[in-house]
This record gives structure tokens, C-alpha cells and sequence, in this order.
């Protein structure tokens, strides 16, 4: 799905021994830490019968550079932590956006969605000349604006 799109995704840590940390939190739930390492199948055998909350435990971070679309999506599973770059604390210096492939691939969508852009970062530039704070400017922007986030 992320074919063609601009976005760039990468992976920053994860947890070291992530598989032993899942299991001796499912070992524990059942009691039965005294097999730890002997069922080689064992978690894939406990998310089958639908015992997930032990993966729960591993985590891995990562760092995503995409439209605001693609992390207003994100942002809305509850599992995970988020760290995302500031519209309110930080200045738009110049026009980035994420422009879908299946609007660029069609000439006159592609130009509909560039006018599109250029009146939004217009908008946004005139409304900063006139005092109003980013935090309040930034209502005009688009949601293909670019923004990065680290999540966890």
C-alpha cells in the first residue's frame, strides 16, 4: 500500500531478547515458567488461541517521515506512544506534502491537488504576515502536509 508514496519508515530499537520476554510473561500467566525454551511454538500456540497481552511486553520504535493523513490514522491504536513534530510550536518554513501516487498519476488531479496546495501554504504565509500565531495559522494547512513521529 505504501508503494510510490513518499514516506520514509525506520526502525530505531526494539527490545533486545524480545521473544524471551514474551514468553516468560506468558509462562507466567500460566504457571509454567519451569518450561521456558521447551515448546518452540509456545507463542504462536497462546496469539491461536487468542492470548495476546503477553506481546504486549517487546516494543520496537520507529521513525516515520509521512503525511499527516497517514499519522492522524496511526495516532488512533492504543498501542503505542507517540512523539510527533509540533504545528503549534514549530513554524511551516516552506511548502512539504505527500502527494498520493493515484492523484499524481492522473495529469489533471495532479493539478487540481498542486493549486490545492499552493492556495493552503499561501494562506498560511499571509495569515502568519498578519500576526496570527502558527498554532492559529496552521488550520489552513492541508493534511497532505509532511510531518515526522517517532512511535513506539
Amino acid at each position: 500500500m505504501t508503494e510510490n508514496y513518499d514516506i520514509e519508515v525506520r526502525l530505531l530499537a526494539v527490545t533486545p531478547e524480545a521473544e524471551n520476554l514474551i514468553e516468560t510473561a506468558g509462562r507466567l500467566c500460566w504457571d509454567t515458567q519451569d518450561k521456558t525454551g521447551t515448546v518452540p511454538d509456545r507463542i504462536q500456540n497462546w496469539l491461536d488461541v487468542g492470548h495476546e497481552s503477553m506481546i504486549e511486553h517487546a516494543c520496537a520504535t520507529f521513525y516515520i517521515r509521512a503525511s499527516r493523513v497517514l499519522t492522524h490514522e496511526l495516532v488512533r491504536h492504543r498501542l503505542a506512544s507517540y512523539s510527533q513534530r509540533s504545528q503549534r510550536y514549530v513554524k511551516e518554513s516552506e511548502p512539504r506534502y505527500i502527494e498520493p501516487p493515484q492523484i499524481k498519476e492522473d495529469e489533471s488531479a495532479h493539478k487540481q491537488f498542486e493549486e490545492a496546495m499552493t492556495a493552503s501554504w499561501q494562506a498560511y504565509r499571509e495569515l502568519l504576515a498578519k500576526g496570527i500565531k502558527p498554532e492559529i495559522a496552521r488550520y489552513v494547512l492541508p493534511n497532505a502536509c509532511e510531518t515526522q513521529i517517532i512511535c513506539t
